[in-house]
């Protein structure tokens, strides 16, 4: 196989996967908006976990095989927002958190990241078994 098949495949597959994470992720924002329109702003409230509850339960939907389109992106994508969610909190509460903390939680979610980027441009779903 040269290089343009192998390029051409992943294209494939980056064309397949990206708008199953561009509305995971709308969905993730409509949350933040309906928590805007609740009014919790406070970024330090434990509430802004509520935020991942859409999409955690589209992948519960997906693992027990009721919704297909996302497969395989959900999982990366709720550790992106997981990391996200994580990084502002440990950021705005009071009293501070350490140091080390922060940097591990900024590193977990640049490895969240890098994970989803990966899945994106790897994952084939055609090829997957379906249960």
């Amino acid at each position: 196989m040269n290089i343009f098949e192998l390029s051409h495949r992943g294209l494939a597959r980056n064309y397949a996967n990206s708008p199953k994470v561009g509305a995971l992720f709308f969905i993730d924002a409509a949350a933040w908006l309906v928590m805007d329109m609740l009014d919790v702003g406070d970024f330090s409230s434990p509430w802004i976990i509520v935020t991942l509850v859409p999409v955690a339960l589209i992948y519960l939907a997906e693992r027990l095989g009721k919704i297909r389109w996302f497969k395989g992106m959900t999982l990366p994508s709720l550790f992106v927002m997981t990391g996200s969610v994580a990084f502002l909190w440990v950021l705005n509460v009071r009293p501070q958190v350490s140091s080390s903390l922060i940097y591990f939680v900024l590193a977990s979610w640049i490895a969240a990241f890098c994970f989803l980027l990966v899945r994106i441009w790897t994952f084939d779903s055609s090829k997957q078994p379906t249960s």
